[in-house]
């Protein structure tokens, strides 16, 4: 009997992963997944920014982090996190943050991908 690990190497699905990231296979079928996941993922931010609130006196908020997971931010991200220390966050609706949480607040190259009227919830 082939051990499991031989048996993973071996499978269709293996050999499609390899080359792959694990990350580029989520953004293929996150259009698909994401309604069944997305309530799953806002109990992990809860918990993740009450962490977070209490850790740091000093709040960052990193919107749209993708691989650029910075220490000491709460990092989001609005496609599926590539990391656990990424917490999910969709920038086009109201943040499920009171007004005045964070002391700092970055985003790199992802504010041109939101439209006007979208941007006003940020």
């Amino acid at each position: 009997m082939s051990s499991p690990s031989h048996l993973a190497k071996g499978t269709p699905f293996c050999r499609f992963l390899r080359g792959r990231g694990l990350g580029s296979l989520l953004l293929d079928v996150w259009p698909y997944v994401r309604p069944a996941i997305v309530p799953y993922l806002r109990v992990h931010r809860y918990i993740t920014t009450t962490q977070y609130f209490k850790r740091y006196a000093v709040r960052k908020l990193q919107i749209g982090a993708q691989k650029h997971v910075l220490p000491d931010w709460l990092n989001t991200e609005f496609g599926p996190p590539t990391n656990w220390r990424q917490i999910y966050l969709d920038a086009r609706s109201h943040f499920p943050f009171p007004d005045n949480s964070f002391d700092y607040v970055l985003t790199e190259h992802m504010i041109e991908h939101i439209g006007y009227q979208e941007g006003l919830h940020m």
